[in-house]
């Protein structure tokens, strides 16, 4: 069904490529260095401490990417996991933080262009409806090929629920622990839930989230990049290999998972 077998009183908006930046140079980050996904929380509160990374940011993105600069960061950060855990470990990591700007995860100092830019979007299309469905295309995390579609409304919240009718049974819920996410706050479902309330606007959210390669080599791919904009050459000759890296991670250029995000998105859409 297309935009032509919508109901009179219904309209769709597409909200594509909110991150200019990021898709020209192959980043997850914007201008700022804001991780979008960290950077919707609200401003004007003070910031949450993220103790575990400021523990392993020096060995997140050593200075050093040498052999034997890796292999000293890798054992520092080794050692770390083991002694906090998995959890915790990746909590640390990705689960967004506040305090270096030019690290992973960060959620800045303030909102980003692109929150602005979206929350202006929600402004002129979206306040004073009665009903808004979001979904929220993400790749990166998961399952090769699979779209998980994921709710961070409370549990057994009238919106959760409504999530669970839309989508039905495949929905995992992050406030039950079933995502592979470990953001707490910061994520774009927080910046709508902010400004579309209920009863006013019933708003009915999942994120999209579209499975590629395993953590790990994530991990990498993003150190990689920060590490490539931090103390190396964006336009020099080991670019190349980090932005294949960074594209491969978050766009496998396979049929079969081009295939996969193409039914699962028809699916979710319709």
């Amino acid at each position: 069904m297309g935009a032509a077998g919508l109901p009179a009183d219904t309209a769709a908006v597409l909200v594509h490529a909110i991150n200019p930046y990021g898709f020209a140079w192959t980043r997850r980050v914007t201008e700022e260095g804001n991780d979008l996904n960290r950077n919707y929380v609200d401003h004007s509160k003070p910031y949450p401490v993220n103790e575990g990374y400021l523990e392993i940011a020096d060995f997140l993105i050593p200075a050093d990417l040498s052999e034997a600069g890796t292999k000293a960061a890798e054992a520092k950060l080794a050692a770390h996991r083991k002694k906090v855990g998995e959890v915790a470990y990746f909590r640390a990591v990705s689960g967004g933080q506040y305090s270096h700007p030019d690290g992973m995860f960060f959620g800045g100092g303030g909102p980003a262009w692109s929150n602005r830019t979206l929350h202006a979007i929600t402004d002129k299309f979206l306040k004073g409806r009665n009903d808004v469905a979001v979904i929220d295309f993400h790749t990166g995390l998961g399952p090769y090929g699979y779209g998980e579609p994921i709710t961070h409304f409370d549990i057994d919240t009238p919106a959760s629920r409504r999530v669970r009718a839309f989508w039905g049974e495949s929905v995992t819920e992050s406030k039950r622990g079933q995502t592979a996410s470990q953001a707490r706050d910061g994520l774009g479902h927080y910046g709508l839930n902010r400004v579309l309330l209920e009863p006013e606007t019933r708003l009915t959210m999942c994120t999209l989230e579209y499975g590629t390669f395993d953590r790990e080599s994530g991990q990498k791919a993003f150190r990689a990049d920060h590490w490539l904009h931090k103390h190396g050459d964006p336009l020099g000759k080991e670019a190349g290999p980090v932005r294949a890296a960074m594209r491969r991670q978050f766009y496998p250029d396979a049929d079969d998972w081009k295939e996969a995000v193409l039914f699962r998105g028809h699916q979710i859409t319709r």
